[in-house]
């Protein structure tokens, strides 16, 4: 009977040991096949990291300068250790090329630059911060970003007159103690059904940036005259949807930005 169990024993081990080398594997050809970046050579004073590959091209003489440029500049604060930061990064790249001369874009690593990293008061990475023509921050955008909305982002940079609508925002903190409160709150999630069913606000409805219209408004009983709390993943697309919403005769939106700030104070999520 030990010798059994024994083998029994050994056998079970042994699987254990494979589906834990397998996981590895899969990780490691996942990791390999999701962070491929660019050959571009970095410019003068950036580096590429060896242990994450980002590339961080950001000097305080080559951004100080970009914010005077009279171009919009996007800077990017990431660390090695940040998972989200290694999947943006290559879009970032992208994104540099075809941009460039239109939008200086930098990425700095939040863990060597400690004093940019006091100057914007930024304790959640990556973060992305957006400055106007004029050097303005016009807007601050945390966590794992995909490409369209930073496209849509940029593109709002690019035409300005988008960005002369000046909607509230409200903190999540402010909407959490709200709802803790009891006061019933029309939140409308933004994000693709599939990003809806994944987690949202509780109470939340959820209409995707691209169908918002007066009969989706409508048909759920939401009027011009009440007051629409908008989010999104990142904050990106409810910016967009905020202004949307504001030119629609919504005077009383709110811009709550993304779901991941909700999630770094703790807000409840429900899942479809």
């Amino acid at each position: 009977m030990g010798k059994k169990r024994k083998k029994e024993g050994a056998r079970k081990g042994g699987s254990r040991r494979f589906l834990i080398i397998l996981g590895l594997l899969v990780a490691g050809a996942f990791a390999a096949k999701t962070f491929v970046y660019s050959d571009d050579t970095p410019a003068a004073g950036g580096y590429r990291s060896n242990e994450s590959g980002i590339l961080y091209d950001y000097t305080p003489e080559a951004f100080e300068a970009a914010l005077k440029s009279g171009k919009p500049t996007i800077l990017d604060l990431s660390a090695d250790w940040c998972p989200p930061c290694r999947i943006t990064a290559p879009i970032l790249e992208k994104l540099r090329g075809e941009y460039r001369g239109e939008v200086n874009i930098f990425t700095a690593n939040a863990d060597k630059e400690r004093d940019l990293v006091l100057r914007y008061r930024e304790e959640w990475f990556p973060a992305f911060i957006f400055f106007d023509r004029d050097g303005n921050e016009v807007r601050r955008v945390r966590g794992l970003i995909f490409e369209e909305d930073f496209r849509l982002a940029i593109e709002e940079l690019l035409h300005e007159d988008s960005l002369a609508i000046t909607v509230e925002t409200v903190a999540p903190e402010t909407v959490l103690n709200r709802l803790m409160a009891g006061e019933r709150l029309t939140l409308i999630d933004v994000r693709t059904p599939q990003e809806f069913d994944s987690g949202h606000i509780p109470g939340a409805i959820n209409i995707p940036l691209d169908r918002i219209d007066e009969a989706s408004l409508r048909d759920r009983g939401i009027s011009e005259d009440q007051e629409v709390i908008v989010y999104c993943q990142g904050g990106v697309r409810s910016h967009r949807a905020a202004r949307i919403l504001y030119l629609m005769g919504y005077r009383k939106v709110r811009d709550m930005g993304g779901i991941l700030d909700w999630n770094r104070i703790g807000g409840p999520v429900v899942r479809s």
